[in-house]
């Protein structure tokens, strides 16, 4: 499973954990009225799910742009010419 991918899922998975938390009531899954501590362990859980999808996806970013932008290294310049000769 590609990185990209796990990066959706955990984002699918958060956004659905804290609508789900936050409209327990509402859709018939809460215990009791009012706010209760399940629902806040449901949104605890889907924010952190979101956080970590937030900082693989800007991981993932940074080092996709930081690999296309990149130069060669003056190694790597230097050991090509050497095989040209």
């Amino acid at each position: 499973m590609s990185g990209n991918r796990i990066t959706i899922i955990l984002t699918a998975a958060g956004v659905l954990l804290v609508l789900t938390s936050l409209l327990a009531d509402v859709i018939g899954l809460g215990s009791s009225p009012g706010f209760g501590r399940q629902q806040l362990y449901g949104i605890v859980a889907g924010l952190l799910f979101l956080a970590v999808a937030v900082h693989r996806w800007r991981g993932w970013r940074r080092t996709a742009a930081s690999d296309w932008r990149a130069e060669p290294a003056a190694s790597e310049t230097e050991s090509a010419d050497q095989v040209d000769e």
